[in-house]
């Protein structure tokens, strides 16, 4: 059944529209609850959540919702469409998943599920309190502290909004009165500190760890924004990566003893790799070598489904998606005595080595976007932030002390740096032929400079992928020079 049930559910997701697509995922998103708590040890799970029919908006959803309770996906207490009259008397009709098991059978929606399970569980958690806020309009309803800085930030996440809907208007009703409630408290604090020095302390104190915790929830938000962007804006989505890391190693955010965020890590080593895998809690096949970091804080296994998986002690949690590469089952796994790299043993014959340090992840991350626009003129907080997180981490420079794998050819790596770097910069102002020409000699001397590191250095792989980007600004810029 489940082979049958997923087969035919891709096939009716996969004749939407873009846009249908966009609005199938909402749907499944708003009828999921999340089960289980993995504070307390309990690992998550998806459960069916009955949902009101007033929370799906807009025609395309009403257009999907359509089509998916005709093919028996969902199923309502009343039709879809009615006419004018008759849509008061359904005023409260549901809808929900009709089969449990296409939670976990249909691996599309379960991955969906897995992304954005944090930001599902507090939109329900929220609806929950509203629901009853809405009786008597309490203020001791309202919602304060972390749980309102939390749902405050995920209001105003673009990815949040496209992917899960946003919030429904009464939500945002008791969103914003429980900021106007929050605000009225401050206020009086504020007040009524004027007589009270030790109390002001004891406030300064207190506000300060909420700020702090504030932040620390951040991190987590950026980077599931990060995950949830990946598949359609990976730009934007190796941004809120790199703004999650950055801020993460904020000495505010780790005092006195807050370990580096896990979920800032993998979010990175996701959008520098960009597989197409979904994170999962176990691997898909027997398990054949398991390894410790030299650390103690990270583990690393091998499995018969060809991949190399990291874990986080601690939690458990896996850093980021599965390693991908080995054409057979990979045998045995290991860390490098330093912890920077992992190599594997596959029964194709091959080894390979992984970069294991999340810096060089983020280093990676970071000259992946050198040149992009959002970083060269960045507009929004959070490209903002990605760029100083980079620019604190010195991306392009490759001097022995952050680089423990620079090889020789550092130097004329570093200079095609430069040289493109130039060629860039020079690009915004030029209009003359000579100006041009002087545009392509520099993208000229950087593909050269690249052309000559060997396939055993560590910046080859980059070196080649940064020749074709470079060739065809050279080509452009030849273009211009001879008009």
């Amino acid at each position: 059944m489940r082979g049958a049930l997923q087969q035919r559910v891709d096939q009716i997701y996969e004749e939407l529209s873009l846009s249908e697509q966009l609005a199938a995922q909402r749907i499944f998103l708003k009828l999921v609850e999340i089960g289980g708590d993995e504070a307390s040890g309990t690992a998550w799970k998806p459960v069916r959540r009955r949902a009101a029919r007033s929370e799906f908006v807009g025609e395309d959803e009403q257009r999907v919702l359509t089509e998916l309770i005709d093919a028996n996906l969902l199923v309502s207490d009343a039709p879809v469409v009615q006419p004018e009259p008759v849509q008061s008397a359904i005023a409260g009709a549901t809808v929900e998943i009709a089969h449990e098991i296409l939670l976990t059978s249909w691996t599309t929606l379960h991955g969906w599920i897995g992304q954005n399970r944090q930001s599902i569980a507090l939109r329900n958690r929220l609806n929950d309190d509203v629901a009853l806020w809405q009786a008597k309009k309490a203020e001791g309803d309202l919602w304060s502290g972390s749980k309102l800085g939390q749902v405050v930030e995920l209001r105003s996440d673009p990815a949040f909004k496209q992917v899960l809907g946003g919030f429904s208007d009464t939500a945002n009703q008791f969103i914003d009165a429980s900021v106007g409630w929050r605000d009225r408290q401050r206020r009086r604090v504020v007040l009524g500190l004027s007589g009270f020095s030790v109390a002001a302390l004891a406030l300064s104190g207190f506000s300060l760890y909420q700020l702090q915790r504030v932040q620390r929830q951040r991190v987590d938000q950026l980077a599931l924004t990060a995950q949830a962007l990946l598949a359609t804006q990976p730009v934007e989505a190796e941004v809120n990566a790199i703004a999650a890391m950055g801020l993460s190693q904020s000495v505010f955010v780790q005092f006195p003893n807050h370990p580096q965020s896990v979920a800032a890590e993998g979010s990175v080593l996701d959008t520098i790799r960009r597989s197409s895998e979904r994170n999962r809690l176990f691997h898909e096949d027997s398990v054949t070598s398991v390894a410790f970091s030299p650390n103690g804080q990270t583990i690393v296994s091998g499995s018969w489904d060809k991949s190399v998986r990291l874990w986080d002690v601690q939690s458990g949690a896996p850093i980021g998606n599965p390693l991908m590469g080995h054409e057979d089952l990979v045998w045995s796994a290991a860390f490098s005595p330093d912890g920077q790299t992992i190599v594997s043993g596959s029964y194709d014959k091959s080894a390979r080595l992984w970069d294991a340090s999340p810096e060089s992840w983020l280093r990676t991350a970071c000259q992946q976007l050198q040149y992009h626009s959002i970083f060269t003129n960045p507009t929004s907080d959070v490209a903002k932030l990605a760029k100083q997180t980079c620019e604190k981490l010195d991306y392009r420079a490759s001097n022995s002390n952050q680089h423990p794998k620079t090889s020789s050819t550092a130097v004329p790596f570093n200079e095609a740096v430069d040289q493109a770097t130039q060629a860039a910069n020079l690009t915004q102002s030029a209009k003359t032929p000579e100006q041009w020409g002087t545009v392509a000699n520099h993208w000229q001397q950087a593909i050269t400079l690249l052309q000559s590191i060997p396939p055993t250095d560590p910046n080859h792989t980059t070196a080649q992928q940064k020749i074709g980007e470079y060739q065809k600004n050279l080509q452009y810029a030849q273009q211009q020079s001879t008009k």
